[in-house]
């Protein structure tokens, strides 16, 4: 559930998954989404059910919404043949959300648009020390342009910091409520290997 008054789902579709609004879900029933075009249709109230394509395109496994529509999430992918495994990446709308009665608009929704940033660790000589090794410390959050972009690749061309199947985000309220902004997840590692089961990763930004 949003602060705003909407539900968000998001798919778990590799490269293609993606975020669907929907406003007023009790009166929303039957209505059948086409996930290539983001159009929803037939049943009743598919005009409250719309694609929101700003926060890009991966698997998403865990989200972390903010009051101000800020969203942090994952993308659940494990590393192969050397490419990283999941990054994180945070979207800020352009117009954030200031409180005040649900939304009766899904134009006015703070998911309609926004820039979107992925996390690349190692802050050392100039922000160049990342890559395999650094998966903790310091990092800064990486612009990556454009509207409905596949994070999966991008991920991999601005060499982001990847995890092993990160998912199940969860904001921290204890540093909410210091004003704070921290959120944790799993890392969930290689599940077929006794050695390798996991751990939690936190970040604050």
């Amino acid at each position: 559930r949003t602060p705003w008054g909407t539900v968000i789902v998001a798919e778990e579709a590799g490269n293609t998954g993606q975020v669907i609004e929907i406003a007023n879900p009790l009166e929303t029933t039957g209505v059948s989404f086409d996930r290539n075009t983001g159009i929803a249709s037939g049943g009743v109230g598919a005009e409250n059910v719309v694609a929101r394509w700003a926060p890009g395109r991966l698997s998403f496994e865990g989200i972390a919404l903010y009051e101000s529509g800020v969203m942090y999430y994952g993308d659940e992918n494990r590393p192969s043949q050397g490419t990283p495994g999941g990054a994180y990446f945070k979207f800020v709308p352009d117009h954030p959300w200031t409180g005040g009665p649900p939304i009766t608009d899904l134009d006015d929704s703070p998911l309609v648009s926004g820039s979107v940033y992925g996390l690349r660790l190692g802050k050392r000589s100039g922000n160049t020390d990342y890559g395999q090794g650094s998966n903790t410390g310091l990092g800064v959050w990486v612009p990556i342009p454009g509207s409905n972009v596949d994070l999966r690749a991008a991920a991999a061309s601005l060499a982001l910091t990847g995890y092993y199947r990160p998912e199940d985000l969860a904001i921290d309220q204890a540093a909410q409520a210091d004003g704070l902004v921290r959120f944790c997840g799993n890392n969930t590692g290689n599940e077929g290997d006794d050695q390798n089961d996991g751990e939690t990763i936190c970040i604050t930004d």
